[in-house]
């Protein structure tokens, strides 16, 4: 059974601009110009978006031509041939987000249709800013020394700009021993973030006693910033450590032995630009020369990637991919606050953590990373008790339910060519599952695993051609 959650909670938190209605009083002044504002934004990030501007109480039929002169030259903007339109119900259902400027305005789309109140948003609320900006102006006063109006305009700018525009990204990379990885992975993201908004690629070495450090101090980049824990002391002890020097509005957390493809940071804003944060990514696995362990590990990831799928389609819990997320600074922030150092299933608990606030991830099956999957059955098993150990560490129940919903997409995926893989991976999984549930009672400190020494082991990202079913 799917875990449900309260869907309003859901969408207050993520407004949804594929379709943005901007309703303000007569549509003549703050829901044209934004709706413009808008287009312009849209257009220069090349997104799909549409968007349209009505008026609850019309009293003039076109926008005052000092105005259009004032937007034109400041905001490269026009309101010629504009004409005032009133808000309809055709107007409030075809909508995925409308945006009020004053809650006068949001009562009376309410009044209008009442089951849509959930994609009803406030203009201030949206971009943070203080809501007298967005009180009416004397329109009968629309002159260029008319502070109020000037002030309005400058409002309604950086209000379109905040809900079209990214925003800043952090990268976080917590890592152990990974010299024969991390220099690949580094070298994607700097070279990738030099034409986006990235404030910095935060690494959190902890304890490595290998080449790690002195690879990643040998990559020249302005944007890199090392923080060397002497000891090893876990994963959620590592993000920890990056809180201080993260200054982007979001961030992305991504493992130090993933690979990805050339526009990875763009799919990133990608993701950030149509509001689907937080969210997980697509794990495909590295093909190797190990085939068996190849398939159980293509068949187990496709399963986890379709249920994330599901999950995300119906607005239920998505329990997100270590591998990579992106979530708000806040978000991240906060949520890794409350989750103890001790914690292994830290992706599990964080999003737990934001969805028991009414905040679920999203899977955004363009964030792709690649992974290899242990090449050994020492290797497979000392990684299937180690996150299945994690999900019996805390929230048990909960994360079991998860497992068994992973369980049924596994068995859907079933064919004849991938059968005794299948197979494999139940018998396998099972066993992993008694391992961890006996070591979750008697291992002192499960948060410090054993490095898994075949994933450990760089390769450039595939053409990864789709198992045949």
């Amino acid at each position: 059974m799917l875990i449900k959650n309260n869907l309003s909670l859901f969408f207050k938190s993520m407004p949804n601009f594929n379709k943005t209605l901007f309703v303000c009083t007569g549509n003549v002044f703050r829901s044209i110009i934004s709706e413009k504002l808008f287009i312009q934004n849209i257009q220069s990030a090349g997104l799909s978006f549409q968007s349209r501007s009505r008026g609850i109480d019309l009293y003039f039929k076109t926008p005052n031509p000092l105005l259009n002169s004032i937007v034109e030259r400041n905001y490269s903007i026009t309101l010629k041939g504009h004409r005032a339109q009133k808000l309809s119900s055709e107007d409030v259902m075809w909508a995925s987000s409308i945006v009020c400027f004053t809650p006068a305005h949001q009562q009376a789309v309410i009044e209008m249709c009442p089951s849509i109140r959930n994609k009803i948003f406030l203009i201030h609320s949206i971009a943070s800013l203080d809501p007298v900006l967005f009180k009416d102006v004397d329109y009968h006063d629309v002159s260029e020394t008319n502070e109020r109006l000037l002030t309005g305009l400058k409002a309604l700018k950086s209000a379109i700009d905040k809900i079209i525009k990214p925003g800043s990204l952090s990268i976080v990379i917590a890592v152990y021993n990974e010299e024969k990885n991390i220099k690949n992975i580094l070298t994607k993201l700097v070279t990738q973030s030099s034409s986006q908004e990235v404030r910095e690629i935060v690494v959190i070495s902890s304890g490595s006693t290998d080449k790690t450090n002195k690879i990643i101090q040998s990559i020249q980049s302005p944007l890199i910033t090392l923080v060397q824990e002497k000891t090893r002391n876990g994963k959620v002890s590592a993000l920890k450590k990056a809180v201080p020097f993260i200054n982007g509005d979001y961030v992305l957390l991504i493992d130090g032995d993933v690979d990805v493809k050339d526009d990875f940071v763009r799919e990133c804003f990608s993701c950030i630009q149509t509001k689907r944060v937080p969210c997980t990514g697509k794990v495909i696995p590295i093909p190797t020369k190990r085939k068996f362990f190849y398939r159980i590990s293509a068949v187990g990831c496709e399963a986890w990637n379709a249920l994330r799928y599901g999950n995300d389609q119906v607005g239920t819990f998505l329990y997100p991919s270590g591998y990579t997320m992106i979530l708000s600074q806040d978000n991240f922030v906060d949520g890794i606050k409350t989750i103890d150092k001790t914690t292994i299933n830290d992706d599990g608990l964080l999003s737990l953590v934001l969805f028991q606030r009414g905040i679920l991830f999203r899977y955004c099956d363009n964030l792709q990373v690649y992974v290899t999957f242990p090449k050994s059955f020492r290797d497979f098993f000392r990684q299937k008790i180690r996150t299945r150990l994690g999900r019996r560490q805390t929230a048990t129940s909960f994360f079991k339910k998860i497992e068994k919903q992973w369980r049924v997409e596994l068995l859907k995926a079933t064919s004849a060519q991938n059968l005794i893989f299948v197979i494999a991976l139940f018998v396998m999984d099972a066993l992993a599952r008694i391992i961890a549930s006996v070591k979750t009672r008697f291992s002192r400190n499960p948060h410090i695993w054993k490095p898994v020494a075949t994933t450990k082991q760089s390769q450039p990202v595939p053409v990864v051609i789709p198992l045949k079913e």
